[in-house]
């Protein structure tokens, strides 16, 4: 559970989970949409056991693909030392009717824990493949794991059917290795918070000779 965060910015806030000792951390692109000053709270475990409520600003945006919903964030540990992070499945295996969690910060309750099961592992919306649950997930949980029982991370969660009950979604791990994976073609460009895209100058087109006339080879009628 240490390595859930709570990302705040000034229109809202959302979840997000570390992923590596670095400070490399996962949530979805529209918890900071358009947003550049981003704070995040962290739970740093200390000798006694306990978790220390920690508030840090030094936030680099990393990346951001708006089309996936995620955004890939690096935060500086305060003291310099190692977070603690989750690991992303490895084995894709889940199944339905498995148990998972979720933990976030719902309407900004901060690390709160919710169980339930998987309902599909493909549910085919807008073009993309989201893992189905009857997870309580509500505004705030946004960009949280789902963990399954071994603790590890089988999907970020992102979204739910505000006029239905238990119709909840998460973005499967493939996507979200996939996203770290080309992140240098999707890094996020300070001038532009909406941006979410590299685009790469093509290369100059050679010339090997004059380009005919329009009426070359062609007469009059």
């Amino acid at each position: 559970g240490a390595s859930v965060i709570k990302v705040s910015t000034p229109g809202g806030l959302g979840s997000g989970v570390l992923l590596n000792e670095d400070g490399y951390a996962i949530t979805n692109a529209h918890v900071i949409q358009g947003e550049t000053d981003l704070r995040a709270t962290v739970w740093i475990p200390q000798p006694d056991g306990t978790l220390k409520r920690t508030t840090i600003e030094d936030i680099e945006i990393i990346a951001v693909n708006n089309h996936l919903d995620l955004a890939l964030l690096k935060i500086k540990h305060p003291d310099g030392e190692p977070f603690n992070f989750s690991v992303l499945e490895q084995a894709e295996s889940i199944g339905v009717g498995q148990t998972v969690f979720a933990i976030g910060n719902p309407l900004g309750l901060e690390r709160s824990m919710s169980q339930g099961v998987i309902s599909t592992k493909q549910r085919s919306l807008d073009g993309l493949t989201y893992i189905q649950t009857d997870t309580a997930i509500n505004p705030g949980n946004s960009g949280g794991p789902l963990f399954n029982t071994q603790g590890e991370v089988v999907g970020i969660t992102n979204m739910g059917i505000l006029a239905a009950e238990s119709l909840n979604f998460a973005i499967p791990t493939r996507y979200v290795k996939d996203f770290i994976r080309n992140r240098e073609a999707f890094a996020y460009d300070e001038k532009n918070p909406n941006s979410g895209h590299k685009y790469l100058v093509p290369p100059n087109r050679k010339v090997f000779g004059t380009a005919p006339q329009l009426n070359e080879g062609m007469s009059d009628s």
